[in-house]
């Protein structure tokens, strides 16, 4: 049985960019992964990202390192204090690891010193709760 070119093998491994479907260019969504422990906060978020036509995954506890590569987000919004962990780590452990490195991690908390904590841990970008939506939707729409 002889493969049509339009529908080959090779077309099948390019998840990140667009997919032939017929005659139609159809373009990946986008997906962006929240990890945030207040429950509030999360849904707004989450409401927020899929505004912005973004396939939204949510945690509500830090997630193995390991996790974060098997979902494969083009973005993250990482909140710093979660349950008594730190979320800097893991920002810090994305940005410099290759494969994940360049994945955009923007930094939330209600510490003062947000913007510290997201220079040290090489974070792209950060929030200091309480945000501003609109400051919000700015800086996620800024990486994607």
């Amino acid at each position: 049985m002889k493969e049509s070119a339009l529908f080959s093998p090779a077309l099948l491994f390019f998840e990140k960019f667009p997919i032939l479907e017929g005659h139609n260019i159809v373009t990946m969504q986008k997906r962006i992964l929240i990890i945030e422990d207040d429950n509030d906060t999360l849904d707004m978020l989450e409401y927020l990202a899929a505004e912005l036509d973004l396939e939204v995954i949510t945690k509500s506890l830090l997630i193995p390192f390991d996790e974060i590569i098997g979902l494969n987000p083009s973005i993250i919004l990482l909140d710093h204090w979660i349950s008594g962990e730190l979320g800097g780590e893991l920002c810090k452990q994305i940005k410099t690891d290759p494969s994940t490195a360049h994945i955009p991690v923007i930094m939330i908390s209600a510490l003062n010193n947000i913007a510290q904590i997201a220079v040290n841990c090489k974070a792209d970008a950060y929030l200091s709760k309480p945000f501003n939506i609109d400051d919000l939707q700015k800086v996620i729409a800024q990486f994607i």
